[in-house]
């Protein structure tokens, strides 16, 4: 169910979408941006004022928030002001993370949260970069900000991450290869840079045993600024431990979009985790490509918007999914100045409910102006599975 709320006294907008599912969880996906122009404390007053009441409306309590994500403008001037802020901070009691692709709406700050209605005390804040959620026999681990500042090379950067965490991965006795579901990787500079992610990240793969003969992991490589400034790569990433492999489906729709490992990257473009009353679908970032790895539509950004677009609902078509199905978008475009109309073709095309976020973040390759992610969630009976 999708919705926005308005509340009149809170300059806001407000976009949820709630999944009910048979088990009885419901979670709920909430975007938050602040509709006035002035300072960054104004606009985390009123982004907090009417988070606050959205939650409230919708019957859950602040405290079931599982992760929060800041989309900033100028990430080294406004890090300090966020960590600072009870929403954002270290202590906040669920996974932050803040992200320095700005929002195109033309505001400083913007919010996406992500709630689980029966969370209770099964959740627990770990440490300032990690955050562990225990449902039956499943363990739910966020990371975030796993980072290398320092002046080593991008793919030395890259490796230590993924070094991160692996070791992260460890403590819910899981492995990058069978336990590892979604990763984000952000990256300065991606023009000149994402070729050191490339490579870092296919050297810990062929280690660790990921290869395009057993799968990769679902994925977004994308521009961001950082408040550290020597950091050149930053990860955030979301794995299960105990997840059955009956539980997990990597996606392919080879007639609208290839496989990555055609163009020597490694990611899978989807991924789906079956549990006994619905299914989660990670759909990694998507861009205007071909069957054969090619550009569609150059330097169109509307068309090549229609073209992902076309690509996600071929993911999705695949695991019994539609676009309506999407319970959270995030869109990047290279040019700022797409921005106007690109947003009023996401609102012609997704609608003006579901949360959508419309931020700066160069794509991975020059020729693609705009990119897409996104999860949706849908039923699915199999009582054998584990419940969510």
């Amino acid at each position: 169910m999708n919705q926005r709320l308005h509340f009149q006294d809170i300059p806001a907008k407000i976009q949820v979408s709630q999944f009910h599912g048979a088990g009885g969880t419901t979670e709920a996906h909430v975007m938050v941006q602040p509709e006035l122009t002035g300072n960054l404390h104004d606009q985390l007053d009123a982004i907090e004022k009417a988070y606050e009441r959205a939650i409230e409306t919708l019957g859950l309590e602040m405290n079931s928030a599982v992760w929060r994500r800041f989309f900033l403008s100028d990430p080294p001037n406004q890090y300090a002001v966020l960590e600072g802020h009870p929403l954002a901070s270290k202590d906040a009691a669920c996974a932050i993370s803040l992200l320095g692709q700005m929002p195109q709406s033309g505001e400083k700050v913007a919010l996406l949260a992500y709630h689980i209605s029966d969370l209770g005390d099964q959740g627990e804040k770990l440490s300032e970069k990690r955050y562990e959620l225990q449902r039956g026999k499943l363990r739910h681990q966020w990371c975030t900000k796993f980072s290398s500042p320092s002046d080593a090379s991008v793919h030395a950067q890259t490796v230590s991450v993924f070094d991160q965490y692996i070791n992260a991965l460890k403590t819910i006795d899981g492995t990058l290869l069978n336990h590892a579901v979604r990763t984000w990787i952000y990256v300065r500079d991606v023009d000149y840079n994402y070729a050191g992610v490339v490579s870092g990240r296919n050297e810990v793969f062929a280690r660790e045993g990921l290869t395009a003969d057993s799968h990769y992991i679902a994925s977004t490589g994308i521009e961001a600024r950082f408040g550290k400034i020597d950091a050149r790569v930053f990860m955030d990433t979301y794995s299960i431990g105990g997840l059955l492999p009956e539980q997990v489906k990597h996606l392919h729709a080879q007639d609208y979009l290839g496989r990555t490992d055609a163009y020597g990257v490694s990611f899978e473009r989807a991924t789906v985790v079956h549990y006994s009353d619905r299914k989660h679908i990670f759909i990694s970032g998507t861009a205007s490509i071909g069957p054969d790895g090619e550009i569609i539509h150059t330097y169109d950004v509307i068309a090549q918007l229609d073209r992902a677009l076309e690509n996600v609902a071929g993911l999705l078509k695949s695991a019994g999914a539609r676009l309506e199905d999407m319970i959270h978008w995030i869109v990047y475009i290279r040019d700022p100045g797409d921005a106007q109309m690109v947003q009023a073709a996401l609102s012609n095309k997704l609608g003006d409910d579901v949360p959508v976020i419309l931020v700066f973040g160069s794509v991975c390759r020059q020729g693609w102006l705009i990119e897409v992610e996104g999860m949706a969630i849908v039923d699915h009976t199999a009582n054998e599975l584990p419940v969510f």
